[in-house]
């Protein structure tokens, strides 16, 4: 089904939708009427969302369409209109962001995709920013299709310097040294994560225990979703999380600043991770952990300082190696993190997984030998695995060079 057939669906919003989602009342126990009436209808009939996302997309409402499809997806995950849902959403997500089609012909053409990226610069014309320079712009696509039609190679000086061209047909885009792209941290949709291996059915933890992904293990005393062990590779984390939710209340934090969104090599910044966020479920265990293993009230904050980023592949997923330093417990180690980042939940969306000797926590960063098996059973040849899964939004400090 295309996507305007889909988008008709808009007319039938107020048929699909209850009273009570649709009021507005200022009264706070009708509210939670209205939004528990809300929860239960759309139980029973999700398809509801996709026509109230059709409807906030015809009233210019992209970023409520989004959320309304993304939570079908959620609540759906295997429907028969999975594939045209996720086609809406990433519709929604251009109309909000047409730049994110430019960079990512960006990176299709540094990739050697030539057709892939001429389509999504042709798409990004039709929506264009109206300080966007289309003229530009389009004697980029013409030289390209040149290369195209004559079935010849760009030279990787040529492609450069077509690159460099779309850079600047784009609004509020630096280049050189005059200017800098800055990323903050959405900490409500951002999360942190720690993770042992074997974990004994209950040793990870996360700042974000909100996410209906995520479970406890045993000897939990909240979030009492049952555990169950999955029989074979269980993952790592074991709770990944499919759908970015604002639910996650504030425990990670960061920048992230780049003048080459290219090839990001430039890249430098923080993510910062507030230790006493990280819970398992159990209290008695959190707490132990708080206070001899990560001493968070000595060292509240778990660090990882971003130097630059190398070993690139570019795609419409990321993937490269974050390089800088670690820091926990007041002990700083020069680390290298592979990453991915792609274009999600409105934003860059980046993560983030390494790992360290259990033992090494006794080693290198000072826990005592004897507080560690008191949880951890026997350091030896146990891994520690960690990471992040957080969303970056533009600043609004952010610099801009002025256009050549």
């Amino acid at each position: 089904m295309s996507l305007n057939r889909w988008l008709v669906l808009a007319g039938l919003t107020m048929i699909a939708v209850p009273a009570a989602a649709q009021s507005s009342g200022t009264n706070g126990s009708h509210d939670r009427r209205a939004e528990e009436s809300d929860s239960v209808f759309l139980e029973a009939f999700p398809d509801a969302l996709i026509h109230r996302g059709a409807a906030l997309f015809q009233a210019g409402d992209f970023a409520g369409a989004q959320a309304a499809w993304e939570e079908y997806m959620e609540r759906v995950p295997k429907s028969s209109d999975a594939a045209h849902v996720r086609l809406l959403i990433e519709e929604a997500f251009v109309r909000q962001y047409p730049a994110a089609l430019a960079y990512q012909g960006i990176y299709l053409f540094h990739g050697a995709f030539i057709a892939e990226a001429l389509e999504a610069w042709e798409r990004y014309l039709e929506l264009a920013e109206p300080d966007a320079d289309a003229g530009a712009l389009g004697r980029v696509i013409a030289e390209v299709r040149g290369f195209q039609d004559r079935a010849q190679r760009v030279r990787p000086q040529d492609r450069d310097r077509l690159i460099r061209a779309v850079l600047r047909a784009l609004p509020d885009t630096p280049t050189g040294d005059n200017g800098s792209h800055e990323w903050e941290v959405d900490s409500e949709r951002s999360l942190a994560w720690w993770q042992v291996e074997p974990h004994l059915d209950q040793l990870w933890a996360t700042t974000c225990p909100e996410d209906p992904t995520w479970s406890a293990g045993d000897g939990r005393d909240a979030f009492g979703r049952p555990w169950v062990q999955r029989a074979k590779n269980p993952g790592i984390p074991l709770f990944p999380r499919h759908t970015v939710r604002a639910v996650c209340g504030g425990g990670v934090a960061g920048q992230l600043v780049a003048t080459d969104t290219v090839q990001w090599r430039d890249a430098a910044g923080e993510i910062v991770v507030r230790a006493d966020r990280l819970v398992s479920g159990l209290r008695m265990r959190d707490a132990f952990i708080q206070r001899v293993i990560l001493a968070s009230r000595t060292y509240p904050e778990i660090r990882f300082d971003i130097e630059d980023v190398a070993a690139i592949q570019a795609g419409d997923t990321l993937r490269a190696d974050m390089r800088g330093t670690f820091e926990l417990r007041g002990v700083r180690r020069a680390v290298v993190v592979p990453i991915e980042a792609w274009r999600d939940a409105g934003g860059l969306r980046l993560k983030a997984r390494f790992s360290i000797p259990l033992e090494d926590l006794i080693l290198e960063y000072g826990v005592s030998e004897l507080a560690l098996p008191t949880y951890f059973a026997t350091p030896d040849g146990e891994q520690l695995h960690m990471g992040v899964d957080v969303v970056l939004r533009p600043t609004r400090r952010t610099t801009t060079a002025a256009r050549r």
